[in-house]
């Protein structure tokens, strides 16, 4: 089980993960011009921007868990638009790591569904009660006026414009940040189409999470944001969210995470839902 809301957060509501890798051994002229042009890139991109309504586009977004390698493929596409960007002066090298990151979350999607398959067989065989959870939530569209979008995520007549992770776990692992309740359920890999952000995307998601959550009796629903995202906060705060903890920028450092080449920057901070 992985989550990913720190250090990869799969954005409409999410922080992209900083790239360190794939530069060029021999510097080229105008090198040195290209990485200022990148520095603070993907800080940039977690600025708060203003809400459009969610009927601006016309969209109809049905919200359901992610089911066929079809649907995990598309979600796990859109994962890789979403957390590995990269500025214009490097897209042919940010495409390729895209595609390999796409290829990684794929078969992370399909280990996750194949284990949430195995625990509901293993509860109906023996009458117990399934304590833990985990699936992809999927936000499909029938239609996009005007949108622009990448034919890998489209499915028939559907596109998937969002996704999620949900888990009930009490200590997520790759975590320093532990919500303090013992019947806690986390959100991992929130992100939306670039097309359609800001439209009520990650608002359906979050809302049919919730549901979830609440079914599973759980009592605090958690997520890990970048403490620079102020985006994502903003968005969490309008469901209710309040900010527990909070990580160091000497613990971050530590763990290397960093935001656009700087250690620390990258500090991450639990949000929690009392349910």
């Amino acid at each position: 089980m992985r989550l990913g809301c720190s250090d990869r957060c799969w954005s409409l509501v999410q922080q992209p993960v900083v790239l360190r890798g794939l530069q060029p051994f021999v510097r080229q002229p105008g090198h040195r011009r290209l990485r200022a042009e990148s520095a603070g890139f993907h800080e940039a991109r977690l600025a708060a921007a203003p809400r459009r309504s969610p009927k601006s586009l016309g969209l109809d977004v049905a919200v359901r868990p992610a089911k066929g390698p079809e649907e995990l493929q598309a979600a796990a596409v859109l994962r890789a638009l979403s957390f590995y960007a990269y500025p214009p002066e490097r897209a042919y090298a940010g495409q390729i790591h895209q595609q390999m990151q796409a290829d990684s979350e794929f078969n992370a999607l399909i280990e996750m569904t194949s284990e949430e398959l195995r625990r509901q067989n293993h509860a109906k065989i023996t009458g117990q009660l399934q304590l833990i959870h985990s699936f992809c939530l999927i936000a499909v569209c029938q239609q996009l006026l005007g949108a622009e979008l990448d034919n890998r995520l489209r499915i028939g007549s559907e596109a998937v414009v969002g996704t999620l992770d949900l888990y009930s776990a009490h200590a997520p692992p790759g975590q320093v940040l532990i919500g303090n309740s013992r019947q806690a359920a986390y959100l991992g890999n929130v992100c939306s189409c670039e097309a359609v952000r800001r439209q009520g995307v990650g608002s359906a998601l979050l809302r049919t999470a919730t549901a979830y959550a609440r079914t599973w009796g759980a009592d605090n629903l958690y997520v890990h944001i970048k403490a620079v995202n102020t985006s994502a906060e903003e968005f969490y705060r309008r469901f209710g969210f309040v900010k527990e903890k909070e990580e160091s920028a000497n613990d971050a450092h530590y763990r290397g995470h960093c935001l656009d080449g700087v250690e620390g920057k990258g500090r991450t901070a639990l949000l929690r839902l009392q349910l």
